[in-house]
């Protein structure tokens, strides 16, 4: 019989879990003479090139796991291709709808309103565009997401300070439209310093992410209360 040592025990369950017995069938069992000279049977030696192969097997299985799961950022990648796609078709969609109400664009307020709409939905669909396209360059990203940070704040500023005597019903949206600001000063910050999101256990850009979902949601309860509201 040959020695195997540690793996005793596991061609012993190899044996009953995958070969049959021997002696069951009616068949002599064969004996092996290895090269040192050992004796074993042949089903003995099946089990223990099994064992050996599931040795080598297992590494890689581990190695596979651990590629899957540093691989969440490809999760990341597809969550900016979605925003970016999905915010520049809503870019296209309201250059539609402009185009039948272009009553909007002969008074300042609503046209201030259309054009603020059409920046809400148009700087994170460029945020989310460079994010998916800059690979491992961090400073790709960085800039533009300060950049356009930077920009919406302003322009977000702009559009308060300008419709603060606008006499169409102000919703809940357009009330607390200063939280957009708020927002957009947290994309800016987290851009211009990313190791803030480690004491959150998240990457830089998974905050940006968070923040980026926020401000399409603001984007859209404010189109809904500019295309809903009645006419003057």
């Amino acid at each position: 019989m040959i020695s195997l040592g540690s793996d005793q025990l596991r061609i012993r369950h190899a044996k009953h879990m995958f070969l049959p017995n021997i002696s069951q069938l009616g068949l002599p069992e064969v004996r092996i003479q290895s090269e040192d000279g050992q004796n074993s049977t042949l089903t003995e030696r099946v089990c223990y090139t099994a064992v050996e192969q599931l040795r080598r097997i297992q590494p890689l299985r581990r190695k596979r796991i651990v590629t899957q799961v540093k691989g969440s950022k490809m999760s990341l990648d597809s969550f900016y291709a979605i925003v970016s796609g999905t915010c520049f078709a809503l870019v296209g969609l309201w250059w539609g709808v402009v185009q039948f109400n272009k009553d909007w664009l002969k008074h300042d307020d609503s046209r201030a309103f259309a054009g603020g709409i059409y920046l809400s939905f148009l700087i994170p669909g460029v945020m989310s565009l460079i994010a998916m396209v800059s690979g491992d360059n961090k400073l790709i990203w960085r800039s533009t997401f300060v950049i356009a940070a930077a920009l919406g704040m302003f322009f977000t500023a702009k559009l308060i300070w300008k419709t603060r005597t606008s006499s169409s019903p102000i919703g809940p949206f357009r009330r607390y439209r200063w939280v957009v600001i708020v927002l957009y000063l947290l994309v800016l910050i987290f851009g211009t310093a990313p190791e803030l999101a480690k004491p959150l256990n998240l990457l830089p850009l998974q905050v940006e992410a968070i923040l980026l979902a926020l401000l399409i949601l603001i984007a859209h309860g404010l189109t809904w209360e500019f295309m809903t509201q009645p006419e003057e």
